[in-house]
């Protein structure tokens, strides 16, 4: 992208400058601090559930592996065709059973947490205790003994249902209420040698270490809740105090910014009252030269002319044509400035008659090439006119005399509130973040940056050594009025 420079005359904008008023709350420190509190307090709680949430379903996961695990190994475990041979009350504490039931009291004696080992058959609702790893002289705590005999009936669980459906070990997905207090239950086929499903084993975990680690868990995230709580409050009184600080500097910010709108229009009036001083200055200049000297020189050529007819001395009639010839000169010299001065050209001129007269004299006398456009649908004042003409003719002059280019472009833009102009060439360029105004006509572009400011305009140079020039300036456009369709590029 091309280096560039630019230059505004509009207000400063900060929080409510467009004019639209500010809600209620942001006009309020303590609500502002209140809900920044809340807002962080409800992040962090919600935060805290996330995690309570997470950790709990992690340990409940890990319990059911593990018990998924543990079941699997104790069905393998159990010898199938001593498991089949078992089908009597009467063979419970037999020498045989003691034998099939060895892996079941094994589990029971070295793993505290497993309340409950046994094996079974089911058919349909209805499920049959095998073997039971539990003392025989273990009395009833419920409607069953906790020793089962074999082929003691009771309803089958959903657990035992489906492993006798799917050959597969089952896990409950969470802990329920059993006898034995609140236990999660995992079923695991047993296969006899053939690969044919016998029956199952079935073990209960106690729930109690998941339960206290859940109840620690949520300790911990009750302290956290009020840790939070704690840096929620701190973090809103951060907050009201740079709501207040903010408060504050807006109100000096609105202060200044009226006191800048009031001089910036101060100044505004002072530079639109010099322009109409330097234009009827320029003016009265222009009519003093036309009607003084230009009167008297153009007297004069004609009483040189007069002479040279009365004159036969070859001498003299040299020395007539000499004074004559530079009369001449004179005349049109002074003819020119007066056109500088003040173009008669421009008075009730539109804008599109001020452009084609640009264009028609940086052709005829310096032979430099404009084209030029006007879209949109607005118009100017006289006194944005005559700005506009004076921007875009030092701008031309600039192209004219440094960018090495033979031909420049002009479009003009009317928007409803604004009217845009961009003078292009295809120049040399420069490199104008070098120094502000450090390209060739310097000083005429620090006159027009100064008329923009004025105006209210910006002001941007898009340029770079090799790449051309691109000059932007925006100002302020009067109250809109119908215009024709855009016009096509129009050159001299």
């Amino acid at each position: 992208m091309h280096d560039g420079i630019r230059s505004t005359g509009g207000a400063i904008g900060y929080g409510n400058s467009t004019g639209q008023p500010m809600r209620r709350w942001r006009k309020r420190p303590g609500y502002v601090a209140v809900a920044a509190g809340l807002v962080a307090w409800a992040t962090a709680l919600a935060g805290i559930l996330v995690v309570h949430r997470v950790v709990g379903q992690a340990a409940l996961q890990d319990m059911r592996a593990y018990l998924g695990h543990t079941a699997a190994a104790t069905a393998a475990l159990i010898d199938p065709d001593s498991f089949a041979r078992i089908t009597r009350p009467e063979q419970d504490e037999t020498e045989e059973y003691r034998a099939a039931a060895k892996p079941l009291r094994v589990l029971l004696e070295t793993n505290p947490e497993i309340r409950f080992a046994y094996t079974g058959i089911t058919t349909g609702t209805r499920m049959h205790f095998v073997l039971d790893g539990s003392p025989a002289d273990v009395r009833p705590t419920g409607s069953l003994p906790d020793h089962a005999r074999p082929m003691d009936e009771d309803n089958a669980s959903p657990g035992e249902i489906e492993v006798n459906a799917t050959r597969r070990v089952t896990v409950e997905r969470e802990p329920t209420a059993s006898a034995w207090g609140m236990g999660i239950r995992a079923q695991a086929p047993v296969f006899a040698r053939s690969g044919a499903m016998v029956g199952y084993a079935g073990i209960t975990m106690s729930a109690a270490r998941y339960y206290n680690g859940l109840r620690r868990t949520q300790t911990a995230a009750a302290a956290g809740a009020v840790a939070a709580a704690a840096l929620s409050f701190a973090f809103g009184m951060v907050v009201w105090r740079i709501e207040r600080a903010r408060r504050r500097a807006e109100l000096v910010q609105a202060r200044l910014e009226g006191q800048l709108t009031r001089e910036r229009d101060r100044v505004r009036r002072y530079a639109q009252a010099l322009d109409r001083a330097d234009e009827e200055v320029r003016r009265r200049v222009a009519a003093d030269l036309h009607d003084g000297i230009s009167q008297t020189i153009a007297g004069q050529n004609m009483l040189l002319e007069t002479a040279r007819l009365k004159v036969s001395d070859p001498e003299t009639l040299v020395l007539l044509d000499q004074a004559l010839s530079a009369s001449r000169e004179s005349l049109a010299a002074i003819r020119t400035m007066i056109q500088n001065l003040s173009p008669p050209e421009l008075a009730g001129a539109t804008i599109e008659e001020i452009l084609s007269w640009l264009a028609e004299l940086f052709s005829s006398r310096y032979g430099f090439r404009v084209t030029w456009r006007v879209d949109g649908a607005g118009d100017l004042a006289v006194d944005q006119r005559l700005l506009m003409y004076r921007i875009v003719r030092e701008l031309l002059f600039n192209a004219c005399r440094h960018s090495h280019a033979d031909s420049a472009s002009v479009a003009l833009t009317l928007g409803s509130d604004t009217a845009q102009i961009v003078v292009a060439d295809e120049g040399i360029g420069f490199k104008p973040s070098a120094g502000k105004y450090a390209g060739p006509g310097g000083f005429g572009l620090l006159q027009i940056d100064e008329r923009v400011r004025a105006a209210a305009g910006t002001f941007f140079i898009d340029s770079e050594p090799g790449g051309g020039c691109r000059v932007h300036v925006t100002i302020p456009a009067s109250t809109p009025v119908a215009l024709p369709a855009p016009s096509a590029w129009k050159s001299i």
